[in-house]
């Protein structure tokens, strides 16, 4: 039986990094009241998910759907107990969306199988990378919902399974394009294809990016072919959502490709006809914005762009009140930089940036990031704004 608890423990965990959203601060002036509700919701199977949607511009326009915060919490409640059983199930060797893992564990993963089957740089080996295509706007929902239903009925022992499997069927089977308001003009829908368009697809095809009940299922949903292309000895294989990496001293596993086109197939998916790459290791390979050489580990053009651009921005308004934004927007490129052997890429964007900004920073070269100067940290523009003793501050 569900407990009015268990929602509440779900609600705490759903407005962590949320805590600044519209509808999150709506749900928490009476937080406790909407937690009650929502558990009757949910006891009296009347839940009505809502959602919006909007366009993401970069690195490529995509189309993202968010939920309200009560729909969140579902997402949330079912990610707490889903999340630990399908750990168990899936391979080592897929990083999407689990903890511990994420796109540097991928890169690296991939590194250490270039240095093992090239035995230490010694031997021919060959880097297979290719890409499926629309990968969430294919996924079939039925067989989503029957995977992550197996996983239930098989391997949990909750006292909630049956609310556990409605709150499944009302999260995957939520269709969101009937109900969505639309935080995007229509015409920016101009730059999305009808094939990795939810509004495109008939009901019962596609996965809403950015619900995070999807998340997982997507990440599931391909663990059979994980599973597969790990019983063959010969190859090393890594995957993160739809990218995959083969590593092999032989180009005969291209022969393998066809099959792999084919299970792909029987799920929905189909490989890119335009991302597929094979090359001998020296050449290097693309992976996850980043690009892998034989010795060193570079971020892509793309990225560095894209923080040289986000320099620029910061030059027409040099004052001691965007130190933060500065050191918080451009850090989170440097730490980038700095975990491969992007030094050189990190003095391009510190180079983008106008003078006058190292009057209240620096660049701390040890460290790749900048610093803000002495008397224009955080606490103390703090202390001088509201007119604090630096004891207080």
């Amino acid at each position: 039986m569900l407990l009015l608890q268990d929602i509440i423990d779900a609600y705490r965990l759903a407005r962590h990094n949320k805590r600044r959203s519209p509808d999150q601060v709506e749900f928490e002036l009476h937080w406790q009241r909407n937690c009650v509700q929502l558990y009757h919701d949910i006891v009296e199977r009347q839940l009505r998910p809502t959602a919006y949607t909007f366009i993401a511009p970069h690195p490529r326009p995509r189309e993202v759907f968010a939920s309200d915060m009560a729909t969140r919490v579902l997402h949330h409640y079912l990610d707490i107990r889903l999340r630990p059983l399908l750990e168990k199930r899936m391979s080592d060797h897929t990083f999407n969306n689990r903890v511990g893992m994420g796109q540097s564990a991928c890169q690296e993963a991939v590194i250490n199988d270039i240095y093992e089957m090239s035995n230490g740089f010694t031997s021919d080996a060959w880097i297979i990378k290719v890409d499926m295509s629309g990968c969430f706007p294919n996924i079939r929902q039925d067989t989503a919902y029957q995977q992550l239903l197996e996983v239930i009925m098989e391997d949990y022992e909750g006292h909630d399974k049956d609310e556990l499997i409605y709150m499944l069927q009302v999260c995957i089977f939520s269709y969101p394009t009937h109900h969505c308001t639309r935080k995007s003009s229509l015409d920016k829908w101009k730059d999305i294809p009808d094939s990795k368009s939810l509004f495109k697809k008939p009901d019962g095809i596609g996965a809403a990016i950015g619900h995070l009940i999807w998340q997982n299922a997507v990440n599931y949903y391909f663990h059979e072919i994980d599973e597969w292309m790990l019983s063959f000895p010969e190859l090393r294989f890594e995957r993160f959502v739809d990218d995959i990496y083969i590593i092999t001293r032989s180009k005969t596993a291209l022969l393998l490709i066809p099959e792999l086109r084919q299970r792909l197939a029987d799920l929905g998916a189909t490989l890119h006809p335009n991302k597929f790459y094979c090359q001998h290791y020296t050449k290097g390979v693309e992976c996850l914005g980043a690009h892998i050489k034989m010795d060193r580990i570079y971020p892509n053009n793309r990225i560095v762009d894209r923080a040289v651009m986000r320099a620029k921005t910061f030059n027409g308004c040099v004052r001691p009140e965007k130190v933060n934004d500065l050191l918080s927007s451009l850090n989170s490129y440097f730490g980038i930089f700095k975990h491969g052997n992007g030094f050189n890429q990190a003095m391009k964007v510190v180079r983008a940036l106008d003078p006058a900004w190292f009057k209240y920073v620096h660049f701390n070269a040890r460290r790749v990031c900048l610093e803000a100067n002495d008397g224009y940290k955080y606490r103390q523009l703090l202390a001088k704004r509201y007119h604090l003793t630096p004891t207080t501050a």
